[in-house]
């Protein structure tokens, strides 16, 4: 099954009055109600801006197509049959340390863990699951995309350019264009492009997906050669896909997770 959770409210999301309330856990997680709904997933259907192409010196390091990644299509239908309650941002250093006392994260993504392997990810989840007495788990593709879409076709839920960072979108969650890229619970594989229903990606693969940056160094031109993380706005639409082995852990590249209470 492909990573498809992306959904459109299919009462109309435009129609939502603003973002749903939050509530959080024993931990300060905060916990953003998602309604169910229906959603087109994959590329956007609003060509890209050439300023998404330029990398953070304002160098276009390679030159992306102004109409999404080979791994973002087909555009395909996605149903998301059941409302859930996801973090309105990544954890946090302070969260993951309730786990992981000994961990101290990368200053350049703080407050937010980076650096943690999916594995890490799945780890903290189970703990969290035991401590709260609710299942807890990561997105699976389909429900981050959804969820940072937030009723959009754009390549942000802000439109052709990025939002700021720590601003919500219509939903009440932060950072899904920003700060840390995320793992998410699918094995990489290519899009059918048929329609789907709660979709969790293939049964098998060798790397997870990534969603929300982009995660290989560039040279900078401008910077006495320093190696810089793909941070052109780019890798950070709503459709681009990224992956990586679960095992991989680097603080430098920089990947966190958000969470998901939900079976």
């Amino acid at each position: 099954m492909k990573r498809v959770l992306i959904f459109a409210v299919a009462a109309g999301l435009s129609g939502l009055a603003g973002a749903p309330s939050g509530r959080g856990n024993s931990i300060g997680i905060t916990m953003v109600e998602i309604p169910a709904g229906k959603f087109e997933m994959g590329v956007d259907s609003v060509p890209l801006p050439a300023a998404l192409l330029k990398g953070p010196n304002g160098v276009i390091y390679d030159r992306p197509s102004d109409a999404g990644d080979y791994d973002e299509t087909p555009v395909h239908s996605v149903t998301i049959s059941h409302a859930f309650a996801m973090s309105a941002t990544e954890v946090t250093i302070e969260q993951f340390q309730k786990l992981r006392p000994d961990y101290r994260g990368n200053p350049h993504f703080a407050p937010y863990a980076s650096g943690v392997s999916w594995n890490d990810a799945v780890e903290f989840c189970r703990w969290l699951t035991a401590k709260e007495g609710k299942t807890y788990r990561l997105l699976t593709e389909a429900e981050w995309e959804y969820a940072a879409r937030a009723g959009t076709r754009t390549p942000f839920s802000s439109g052709a350019q990025p939002p700021a960072p720590e601003t919500a979108n219509a939903w009440g969650l932060k950072n899904m264009h920003t700060g840390v890229a995320e793992w998410v619970l699918d094995w990489h594989g290519m899009y059918s492009g048929r329609a789907q229903t709660d979709p969790v990606g293939p049964a098998a693969g060798i790397a997870r997906v990534v969603r929300g940056g982009g995660l290989d160094y560039k040279s900078s031109k401008t910077d006495g050669g320093k190696f810089l993380p793909a941070e052109m706005p780019y890798y950070a639409r709503s459709a681009n896909r990224a992956s990586m082995a679960p095992g991989f852990a680097s603080l430098e590249h920089g990947i966190g997770f958000r969470v998901v209470q939900a079976e």
